[in-house]
C-alpha cells in the first residue's frame, strides 16, 4: 500500500479531494487528527434529567408517524418503550428511516427530554445493531464521507509496513510516560476511552513541542558562537540625561532599563522583547538604550509599522535628544527623493545617529556606517524575513522589540525565537484609568451629549468606524455615513477632521498635526489611529461597530485617550450590546492590557491576533504555545538532554535540528 488508490474506496476523484487537504500518500492519513470526539455510551441506567443530553436504547412499539411541516422540514414521531416506560421520540428530517422503524425494532436515540419524560427530542437515531460503544473520532473533512475517511485510516493502521518507526529516544518516553508512536496512532484514531485520547494527545503535543525546542536549542548554540564587542557607552551621560527627564521612571521602567543595559554590556547580541500596556512608557526605555548606544559611537535603526507611529517616535526622540547633540532623522516612503538622498548619505557617513522610519528602512539604498542597535516596534506586524532584513543592516546588532500587545513568554519564544522578555506592568504616575461603557445605537444621543461637555472644556474626541466607504458585503458604519451624523451633533465653532489609510501621507501628517495642536476638536478615523496617536488633550474615544474589532485592538484604540491627568471615557458601540457583552465584558471590567491580551488570545487564537504567516508562529497541528506552556517547558529541558546524549535516535534528532535551524525563521 504505497499510493492512496491502493486503499479500498479511494478512486481518482476522492484522491484529488484528499490531496486538496494535504493528504498525498497513505501515511498522511495518520497525521490528519480528529477535531473532536463523540462518546457513545448508553445512559439507560442513569437517572433522566430534563434538558440533559442522553443516549438511550429503546424499542419501537408502532409504525412512525410522519408530518410535513414545510418545504425541506419534516418531523417524525416514533412511539417507543424505554426501560419499560412509553416515550414518544421526535426527530426532524429523518423521514428516510421510516421504513426501517418497524415495531420491535431496537434503536439508539441521542437527544433530551425538554419539558417532561413522555416526549424525547432526538438529534440522532441509529439501529441498535449498528451502535458501537466507545469513543468515536470526528474529522473535519468537507466534501468527504466522514465514515469512509475513518475506515481508510483504520486500513492504514492495519498495515505495519506503513506505520512510521519510533523516532523519540526510549529514555524520553519513559521519563515523560509517553506511548510508542505506533500505539499513539491507534489511540488517537481508534480510542477505547477518554484516557486513550488524553494519552495520545499528550504524546503528539509533546513531540511537536520537542521538535520546536530542539531547533531553538540549535539556534542558541549558533548565537553563542557569535561574539560582539561590548558597548562602551558613557553611563554618566546616560544618568545625567535621566535626571533631566520631566517625569520619574516607574519601578518597572527602571527594571526594564536595567535588563536592557545588562544586555548591552554582554559580548553576545541582545535579543529582548519589551512589552507593556498602552502608554506604559516603553518608548522611554528604548530611548535611553538608544542614547547609550549613541555615546558608544554606534548608530540606531528604529522601525515602526505605520507612518503615524514612526513620526510620533521621531518627534519624541528629537524633542529629548536633539538638545544633547544627537542627530535624529525620519524616513518613510513619503520622504521626498532629494531629502532621502541626503539622509541615506548621512547614514552611510555616520552623520545620522538615529534613523526612525517605516518599512522604508529595509530598502537597498539605506545603509549604515555602523548600525549597532535595532529597535522594532509592534514587532508582530512585520514578517520574519523583514525583521531579519533590518538586523542584516548591521553586524550582529543588539535588537529590542517593543509590543503593546502583551503575550505569555512561551508565545514570545514562538514569535521571536530565543528571546528574553521584560514587562512593564505599571502605568506612569498621574495616569487615570479610562472609564469604559458598552452601549447600543439607541444611546448615541447620550454619547453626543457627553461629547459636547468634553468639547466645552476644550478637550478633544476620537470617533472610530470600521470602514472608509459603505459596503454591500458588510453592514458596518463607514466614514462617509458617520460624517453626516457627526455634523448634526457637532457644536458650533468646533471643527472635525477625517483620517484613514488611503489618504496621501502628507495629508495624514497634516491632519495629525492639527489634531495634536488642538486646531481640530474631533477626529473621525478608521483603526489607523490604533497606534501612534499620542494626544494628551483627548479625553473621549467612541468606537462604532466595536464588536467587529479584536479585544487587543479595542484596548489599543482606547489607549489613545487617558494619556494625561484628565478623566477620560471610552464608548464601545455595538449593534446588540447584550450579545457583544459576552466577548467585550473584559474591556469594561479591566484596563489591564495583560489580562485583555490573554482573553483575546484565548478567544481568537494567536493566528488571528498576530497573523501566522507574518508573525512566524510555529504551525503546530495539535500543540498550543498558549495552552501547553508546562509541556513546552518540559520539551525545552529535554532538548538540552537530547543534544548531550550519545544514543542513536538522539543524535538523529540533533542532526535534523542543526540542519533545519534558520536563524530567525523557526516555523
Amino acid at each position: 500500500m504505497t499510493e492512496l488508490r491502493d486503499i479500498k474506496g479511494i478512486g481518482p476523484v476522492t484522491e484529488k479531494k484528499l490531496r486538496a487537504i494535504g493528504i498525498s500518500k497513505p501515511r498522511d492519513l495518520l497525521t490528519y487528527y480528529p477535531s473532536r470526539y463523540k462518546e457513545n455510551r448508553l445512559d439507560n441506567e442513569q437517572p433522566w434529567v430534563l434538558q440533559e443530553t442522553l443516549m438511550l436504547l429503546c424499542e419501537v412499539t408502532a409504525d412512525p408517524r410522519l408530518f410535513f411541516i414545510r418545504k425541506n422540514l419534516t418531523k417524525m414521531t416514533v412511539k417507543t418503550i424505554i426501560d419499560g416506560k412509553p416515550v414518544d421520540v421526535h426527530i426532524f428530517n429523518r423521514h428516510f428511516l421510516k421504513k426501517m422503524l418497524r415495531p420491535k425494532t431496537k434503536i439508539v436515540v441521542t437527544g433530551s427530554f425538554k419539558d417532561n419524560f413522555r416526549h424525547f427530542t432526538s438529534s440522532d437515531l441509529i439501529l441498535h445493531k449498528n451502535f458501537k460503544a466507545g469513543m468515536k473520532p470526528i474529522y473535519s473533512v468537507a466534501d468527504l464521507s466522514e465514515m469512509s475517511f475513518h475506515k481508510w485510516i483504520l486500513r492504514v493502521l492495519e498495515d505495519d509496513a506503513i506505520l512510521p518507526q519510533e523516532r523519540l529516544p526510549e529514555a524520553l518516553l519513559v521519563k515523560r510516560d509517553l506511548p510508542l508512536l505506533q500505539d499513539t496512532y491507534h489511540k488517537i484514531h481508534a480510542p477505547r476511552n477518554k484516557r486513550d485520547v488524553a494519552v495520545a494527545q499528550k504524546r503528539i503535543k509533546y513531540e511537536e513541542m520537542l521538535m520546536f525546542a530542539l531547533r531553538l536549542h540549535a539556534q542558541r548554540i549558533q548565537t553563542e558562537k557569535t561574539e560582539v564587542p561590548r558597548k562602551g557607552y558613557d553611563i554618566e551621560k546616560v544618568r545625567r540625561f535621566i535626571a533631566t527627564l520631566p517625569f520619574e521612571l516607574t519601578d518597572d521602567q527602571k527594571q526594564a532599563t536595567n535588563d536592557i543595559f545588562r544586555d548591552l554590556k554582554k559580548d553576545r547580541p541582545m535579543n529582548r522583547l519589551l512589552q507593556g500596556d498602552v502608554g506604559s512608557g516603553k518608548t522611554v526605555c528604548a530611548m535611553l538604550a538608544a542614547y547609550a548606544t549613541v555615546t558608544a559611537g554606534e548608530q540606531i535603526a528604529f522601525m515602526a509599522p505605520t507612518e503615524i507611529l514612526a513620526r510620533q517616535h521621531h518627534d519624541t526622540f528629537n524633542e529629548f535628544l536633539m538638545p544633547l547633540g544627537v542627530a535624529v532623522r525620519f524616513l518613510s516612503a513619503s520622504t521626498p527623493s532629494e531629502e532621502r538622498k541626503h539622509i541615506t548619505a548621512d547614514l552611510q557617513s555616520g552623520k545620522v545617529d538615529i534613523v526612525i522610519g517605516t518599512h522604508a528602512l529595509l530598502s537597498e539604498d539605506v545603509g549604515f556606517l555602523h548600525m549597532g542597535f535595532a529597535i522594532i516596534d509592534e514587532q508582530h506586524r512585520f514578517g520574519v524575513a523583514q525583521r531579519e532584513q533590518l538586523r542584516e543592516k548591521g553586524c550582529h546588532p543588539d535588537v529590542l522589540y517593543l509590543s503593546a500587545t502583551p503575550i505569555p513568554r512561551t508565545l514570545a519564544i514562538g514569535l521571536l525565537g530565543n528571546i528574553h522578555v521584560s514587562s512593564i506592568m505599571q502605568l506612569p504616575k498621574g495616569r487615570k484609568p479610562v472609564r469604559s461603557f458598552l452601549v447600543g445605537y439607541d444611546a448615541m444621543d447620550d454619547v453626543f451629549s457627553v461629547m459636547e461637555k468634553e468639547l466645552s472644556k476644550n478637550r478633544q474626541v476620537f470617533f472610530v468606524v470600521p470602514l472608509i466607504e459603505e459596503s454591500d458585503a458588510m453592514n458596518h458604519m463607514s466614514i462617509d455615513a458617520f460624517e453626516h451624523v457627526l455634523k448634526k451633533h457637532l457644536p458650533e465653532g468646533k471643527s472635525y477632521a477625517i483620517l484613514h489609510g488611503r489618504m496621501p501621507d502628507d495629508e495624514k501628517a497634516d491632519v495629525m498635526a492639527r489634531f495634536k495642536d488642538n486646531t481640530t476638536a474631533v477626529l473621525l478615523s478608521t483603526s489607523v489611529i490604533e497606534v501612534g496617536m499620542d494626544v494628551s488633550n483627548a479625553t473621549m474615544m467612541v468606537i462604532i461597530n466595536a464588536d467587529r474589532f479584536g479585544l487587543s485592538q479595542l484596548h489599543q484604540m482606547r489607549g489613545r485617550v487617558g494619556r494625561s491627568g484628565f478623566p477620560s471615557k471610552a464608548y464601545f458601540v455595538a449593534d446588540d450590546p447584550e450579545k457583544a457583552r459576552e466577548r467585550l465584558h473584559v474591556l469594561i471590567e479591566t484596563s489591564d492590557g495583560f489580562k485583555i491580551s490573554e482573553a483575546d488570545l484565548r478567544m481568537r487564537g494567536p493566528g488571528e491576533v498576530f497573523g501566522l504567516s507574518q508573525a512566524g508562529i510555529p504551525r503546530f497541528m495539535m500543540a498550543s504555545l498558549l495552552d501547553d506552556a508546562a509541556l513546552f517547558k518540559q520539551a525545552q529541558s529535554d532538548a538540552a538532554d537530547v543534544f548531550s546524549a550519545d544514543e542513536r535516535k538522539a543524535q538523529v534528532l540533533k542532526k535534523q535540528a542543526m540542519e533545519h535551524v534558520d536563524g530567525f525563521h523557526l516555523d
